[in-house]
């Protein structure tokens, strides 16, 4: 562990923080284009002694003041992640990543740098809107920076005190949902639930994917090895660690709550396509984002009378049940002993959830592309299907107003997706057939893709299955779905595109043939993907006089949405007009065409139609 005299700004090394002689300040800040790094400290170190000169004079601004403002306040020594890193070792990385949360909570006072917080009384509306916007609580990492240590100082751009977190406390709750009770000290970071913790990130950024892991780690107390490169693996690592340290079901208890169990259980329409809200565990924390107030309770009919509510345990239980559920990974899924209701629409597990004062089961449906038929494998139901509302009283739960039995059973649900699943960028990692060659009738580039991606939140999850060479006589379907990664997910539908050649002016009695296929055509469907099977009315027909794409003006089309007002079921706002185009292809402009979208982000009125933020209009091209 190395530290900065404060006197000088020079690196001195010492074995664990208990080694430091006195006590020790740590600086907590949101980095810039240029920081000060070990290797420039260590050269300045060689510089100034050359000159005999000291070292801090010379160290960056922020080094400077914050190595004169320990001083002042009477510390020796100050560590900061940017000089008092050596990025040149990866063991010392991965040192410092998983000891970050000791450093802070070690330390004596935490300083927290806002440079975006002009000088002022905290008391003036104008700084605290300027506090409230800081991107110091946006950060991955300032989280636990923000919790650990038992003072934190907050200052302003030119190192005046705000205030303490103790102090600002119902200033920051407001805009983390960090408890007051907590940055008080009145209530210990163990009180708080998994999911209450993970809620507390879903909205922080973090450079690096993994960064989004690794900044959790001294928030439950794990220790993982970090791998740059890694990817959303890194959270999923976290997250095993996690089920295996904790009894806390709540890691599970994330996305969105139906508002009744009814209607949660009238999503029959399952479509199989493994997407990132079926697994157990969430592809990352803005997942969480709805789960602050979820607590994991074992209901007190679980606890008084476990031998009543447990009598009913199936022969594949071979030990006495426990009140708590137990957990395991097997690389088939994980493997967990619950209790489950079992009813018309579905399978309901009861983790022991509880958000707010309200029981919450997780909606389960056995895996069609399960590879072993002695072991059920589920998958979870995606979208806002995934936790259902339940009644309890004092023996049985309520479901839709009737009493029903839950029976402990094990069982295999499918926890994350297959490590050679988790491409860099999902929204194009999809396998297409027709880019893969030049006499298709359509081509979507991936660029396309993944622009409408960034632009609109929806991802390529499936292309429907088709034979090469492919003449457009059968009909392929793109399906978009929102990504539940995305804070857009609730504004825009899903989007499937249905793109195939007219088969009308064929022969009776004669196969396909490109030489007599007629006109390209090209179908938009808008779905609520929540509430709808992406492939549900996924036919060969399409209507001549609206789907031939050379009867489109300028080859372009415009698709109104199905509805113009939010729908009342979902809660999803009237999605906009988008576009479609399709132009020659140069690679075979005669009959191969390219497909755009050009789709309006939701919010934009009549004059914006089609643009952006500033203006900008969306395209795929």
């Amino acid at each position: 562990m190395w530290l900065l005299s404060t006197s000088r700004a020079e690196l001195h090394q010492f074995l664990s923080p208990e080694a430091i002689p006195g006590p020790y300040a740590v600086l907590s800040h949101v980095w810039g284009k240029k920081e000060q790094s070990f290797e420039d400290t260590r050269r300045l170190e060689t510089k100034c002694r050359g000159l005999k000169a000291s070292p801090r004079d010379y160290a960056s601004s922020k080094i400077r003041e914050s190595c004169i403002l320990a001083e002042q306040h009477g510390y020796d020594w100050l560590w900061s992640d940017g000089p008092c890193i050596d990025k040149s070792s990866s063991a010392a990385v991965s040192e410092a990543i998983n000891s970050m949360y000791v450093y802070y909570s070690r330390a004596e006072v935490c300083y927290a740098y806002l440079k975006d917080v002009p000088p002022g009384d905290i008391f003036d509306e104008r700084i605290r809107k300027a506090f409230r916007e800081s991107q110091w609580h946006q950060r991955g990492w300032t989280l636990q920076e923000l919790i650990a240590p038992r003072i934190v100082i907050f200052l302003s751009q030119d190192w005046k005190l705000l205030g303490t977190k103790a102090e600002l406390a119902d200033l920051i709750e407001a805009v983390t949902q960090i408890p007051e009770s907590l940055l008080r000290l009145e209530t210990q970071l163990a009180s708080f639930s998994i999911a209450q913790r993970m809620s507390w990130a879903a909205h922080r950024q973090t450079t690096r994917e993994e960064d989004k892991a690794y900044s959790l780690l001294g928030i439950f107390g794990i220790q993982i090895p970090p791998l740059y490169g890694e990817g959303r693996q890194s959270f999923y690592r976290l997250q095993e660690e996690i089920m295996k340290r904790f009894h806390d079901t709540t890691l599970f208890a994330w996305q969105f709550v139906s508002s009744r169990t009814d209607r949660a259980l009238s999503s029959t329409f399952y479509h199989h396509n493994h997407s990132d809200d079926t697994y157990l565990f969430a592809p990352s924390p803005l997942a969480f984002c709805n789960s602050s107030q979820m607590r994991f309770s074992p209901p007190p009919f679980a606890t008084r009378r476990s031998e009543d509510f447990l009598h009913q345990t199936t022969v594949e239980s071979d030990t006495e049940p426990s009140p708590i559920p137990t957990l395991s990974v097997t690389p088939y899924g994980v493997l967990a002993h619950i209790p489950v209701i079992e009813l018309p629409q579905g399978t309901i597990a009861i983790f022991f959830w509880m958000n707010k004062q309200d029981h919450l089961g997780l909606r389960l449906s056995p895996c069609s592309s399960s590879i072993d038929s002695s072991r059920l494998l589920y998958d979870v139901f995606p979208g806002d299907s995934r936790l259902v509302p339940l009644s309890v009283d004092e023996n049985d739960y309520i479901v839709d107003g009737h009493p029903v039995h839950a029976v402990w059973k094990k069982l295999y649900i499918a926890h994350r997706p297959p490590p050679d699943t988790l491409a860099p960028d999902a929204s194009t990692s999809l396998y297409i057939p027709l880019n893969l060659g030049v006499l298709m009738p359509f081509r979507v580039p991936g660029g396309s893709i993944h622009e409408l991606h960034v632009s609109t939140g929806l991802r390529l999850a499936s292309v429907s299955p088709m034979t090469l060479p492919w003449t457009g006589s059968s009909p392929v379907t793109l399906t978009f779905e929102p990504d539940n990664d995305d804070t857009r997910a609730n504004i825009l539908p899903g989007i499937e595109l249905h793109l195939g050649r007219c088969t009308k002016s064929v022969p009776v009695g004669q196969a396909p043939s490109g030489r007599h296929l007629g006109p390209h055509w090209a179908r938009l469907v808008f779905h609520d993907l929540k509430y709808m099977s992406p492939h549900g009315d996924a036919d060969d027909g399409h209507s001549c006089s609206e789907d031939h794409v050379e009867d489109w003006p300028q080859s372009m089309k415009v698709i109104q949405p199905p509805w113009s007002q939010p729908d009342g079921i979902s809660g999803l706002l009237a999605p906009p007009p988008a576009k479609l185009c399709c132009t020659p292809c140069p690679l075979n402009p005669g009959t191969t065409l390219v497909v755009e979208f050009i789709v309006e982000e939701a919010g934009h009125g009549e004059n914006d139609r089609n643009r952006g933020p500033g203006g900008r209009q969306r395209t795929l091209s």
